[in-house]
């Protein structure tokens, strides 16, 4: 997982993308999770802009939830946690 820094896109090449969605409460919707994701304790969801997140701890399918951000995973995939578990 990259934490909350640029990131790198090739050689030279760096992007702060992460940064705009690092902290933030994103709306998110949980998927059927694939049996290897699962299987690392995370779930399959997805932004109301369709940017797929993958979040720490099991939920099932077809939940609305509301994610804290706090990187990106090696695939590009937004890293988060349900807010709910901040409190």
């Amino acid at each position: 997982m990259s934490g909350c820094g640029a990131t790198r896109f090739g050689p030279g090449k760096e992007s702060n993308a992460p940064e705009v969605f690092c902290g933030r409460e994103l709306e998110a919707i949980t998927l059927h999770t694939p049996a290897a994701l699962e299987a690392r304790g995370r779930t399959e969801a997805l932004t109301e802009n369709f940017l797929p997140v993958e979040l720490i701890g099991r939920l099932e399918p077809n939940r609305s939830v509301r994610v804290r951000v706090s990187g990106l995973t090696p695939e590009g995939a937004l890293e988060a946690v349900p807010a709910s578990n901040l409190l």
